[in-house]
C-alpha cells in the first residue's frame, strides 16, 4: 500500500460531510411537507448512522488501519467516577446557558411569549416501540458511530495536523454544527469527550460517556420534562430579577465546568497513535 495514503493524517473527512448535510436538509424538507411519525424519523436516522459506519470502515481500510488502531495498547488508569460525574454537570450547565438565552430573548421581546405552542405533554407520550427505537438510536448507535468519527478519526487527524488544543476546539465546533438544536450541550460535551480520549487513548471511554449523556437526555425528554410541564399552572414573562438570577446560576455552573475540564485535561503528552 502507498505509504503516503496510510495513517490518520491522510484520512479524508470531507467527502462524508456534504452527504450528511444533504441528507439532513432533504429530510427536514420532507418532514415539513409530509409530517412523518417519530418512528419514521428515527428509522431514517438509524439508516444514516449505518451508512456513516460503513463509510468509516471503508476509509479506515483505505488508510491501512483497523478499529484497534483507534486505541492505544498502553495500560492506563481510567478515572471513571470523575469523568462520569462530569456528564450531568455539563448537561445541567448547558441547560442553564440555554435557559439564560431563552429568558434573555423573552425579556427583550416579550411579545414572543404570546405565540401559541403545542402541548409538549402529548408530544412526549411515546409508545414502547418508539422508546425502544429511541434507546437504540440515542444510547447505542449515536454514541458508537459519532465517537468513531469525531474522536477516532477527526480528533486524531486534527491533533496530528494542528496540535491538541486546536484539535479539541475544531472538533467541538464541527460536532456542534452536527447538533444545531443542542449547541451549548454539544460544544461542552464534545470537549469532555475529546479530553477523555486524549487522557486515556481508549476510544471506548468517550463512547461510554456519550452513551451515558444521551441516556440522561432521553430520560429527561421522556419523563422529567413532561412532569415539570404538567405541573405548571400559569406562565408569566420573566422579570429583570429572574434574568439576573439565571445569569448568576449559569455563570457559576459554567465556571465549575470549565475549571473541571481544565483540571481533567492531560498535562502529559498523552497517547501516541500512528500519524
Amino acid at each position: 500500500m502507498n505509504q503516503k495514503k496510510i495513517g490518520f493524517r491522510n484520512v479524508k473527512l470531507w467527502p462524508i460531510i456534504p452527504f450528511v448535510l444533504v441528507w439532513e436538509i432533504s429530510y427536514a424538507l420532507f418532514s415539513i411537507g409530509f409530517n412523518p411519525s417519530e418512528s419514521t424519523t428515527e428509522i431514517a436516522d438509524i439508516t444514516l448512522y449505518i451508512f456513516i459506519f460503513l463509510w468509516i470502515c471503508l476509509e479506515l481500510s483505505k488508510r491501512g488501519m483497523r478499529f484497534s488502531k483507534l486505541s492505544t495498547k498502553n495500560d492506563v488508569k481510567i478515572p471513571w467516577i470523575r469523568m462520569l460525574s462530569f456528564v450531568p454537570l455539563v448537561k445541567i450547565t448547558a441547560a442553564a446557558l440555554f435557559m439564560t438565552l431563552g429568558v434573555s430573548i423573552l425579556f427583550a421581546f416579550p411579545d414572543i411569549g404570546d405565540v401559541p405552542l403545542a402541548d409538549q405533554r402529548l408530544q412526549n407520550q411515546a409508545l414502547p416501540s418508539n422508546i425502544l427505537l429511541k434507546i437504540t438510536l440515542a444510547v447505542v448507535l449515536a454514541p458508537v458511530i459519532e465517537e468513531l468519527f469525531f474522536r477516532g478519526m477527526m480528533l486524531n487527524k486534527f491533533v496530528i495536523k494542528y496540535g491538541r488544543i486546536k484539535g479539541v476546539v475544531f472538533t467541538a465546533i464541527l460536532f456542534t454544527i452536527g447538533h444545531p438544536f443542542s449547541f451549548f450541550s454539544a460544544f461542552l460535551m464534545s470537549i469532555l469527550f475529546s479530553i477523555a480520549y486524549l487522557k486515556t487513548g481508549k476510544i471506548y471511554v468517550p463512547i461510554i460517556l456519550h452513551s451515558f449523556g444521551n441516556l440522561l437526555a432521553l430520560m429527561n425528554e421522556l419523563y422529567l420534562s413532561p412532569m415539570l410541564m404538567g405541573s405548571e399552572e400559569t406562565q408569566s414573562l420573566p422579570t429583570q430579577m429572574d434574568l439576573i438570577v439565571i445569569v448568576i446560576i449559569a455563570a457559576i455552573l459554567l465556571f465549575a465546568t470549565v475549571f473541571g475540564l481544565i483540571k481533567l485535561y492531560p498535562r502529559e503528552k498523552g497517547y501516541h497513535l500512528q500519524p
